[in-house]
């Protein structure tokens, strides 16, 4: 199987991939905890940004009770801490390919997808010997709020696919790179246009980067509408997923572009 790997592209603001500015490029490596303009733009509006708690840690034990930016970016930095294996190749549509014999491929999804996911409804996979096009939908996630359309990696044929997912969609979450793997495919390695495929420590990188992205645009979303989560008003706890802060829907609208290629 013939890949590509990309160039090192000039390094955009995550303020701007997230849309919330309109041109940036970034001088400081992505190190966002040491960038003052981060730091202004990440302030959340009046009403949003009250303290939850005076204490510095709930009551339970849990999450970190302090302003609504430090739990975003607490809550963020717990999504995908493991790490991508190296015997692989990755996708930008969060999907790895791993060669299983000759022209023969399995595809599955990473762990950085599984964890922002979590619990899935169910998972619709192809059919066998169906063509599939490097970057068209191929296989779909449903999710409880919605559907994740996922590009394929490659262009090929599918010569098998995991049944075991249809009845435990759970696998793909609980183990994205052994038995929640999704099919097997034969790789057209004729196609006009071969598929980019990053290797762990590049791809790693760019896990990183969609991450602090991801960040930005969960603070850009609650400055337009304040978290649903419990708060002491209601004599609760603080939200301890993103989800539960945001509101399911509003959630799988911000996580559907990770899945873009």
């Amino acid at each position: 199987m013939s890949t590509k790997v990309s160039d090192h592209d000039p390094v955009n603001c995550i303020w701007m991939d997230a849309g919330v500015v309109g041109y940036k490029l970034c001088d400081r490596s992505l190190q966002c905890d040491h960038c003052p303009f981060d730091e202004s733009m990440r302030q959340p509006s009046q009403g949003v940004s009250a303290d939850v708690s005076s204490s510095p840690r709930s009551q339970n034990g849990g999450m970190p009770t302090g302003s609504i930016t430090d739990r975003v970016t607490a809550l963020v930095h717990a999504i995908a801490p493991g790490e991508y294996p190296c015997d692989r190749l990755y996708h930008g549509g969060h999907l790895w390919v791993k060669p299983l014999m000759e022209s023969i491929v399995t595809i599955g999804v990473d762990h950085l997808a599984t964890s922002v996911l979590g619990s899935l409804a169910s998972i619709v996979l192809p059919s066998r010997q169906s063509r599939i096009i490097h970057r068209m939908p191929w296989c779909w996630l449903i999710h409880h709020d919605g559907a994740i359309s996922l590009p394929s990696p490659v262009h090929g044929i599918i010569v098998e696919t995991n049944s075991r997912l249809l009845e435990h969609p759970e696998l793909l979450v609980q183990d994205p790179y052994g038995d929640g793997w999704l099919a097997h495919a034969q790789v057209d390695i004729s196609a006009a246009e071969g598929p980019t495929l990053l290797a762990s420590p590049e791809y790693r990188m760019r896990g990183q980067r969609e991450l602090v992205a991801l960040r930005a645009r969960v603070l850009q979303s609650l400055r337009k509408t304040p978290p649903v989560g419990q708060t002491l008003y209601d004599g609760g706890q603080p939200a301890e997923t993103l989800a539960s802060m945001l509101g399911g829907k509003s959630f799988f609208k911000i996580i559907a572009p990770l899945f873009e290629s």
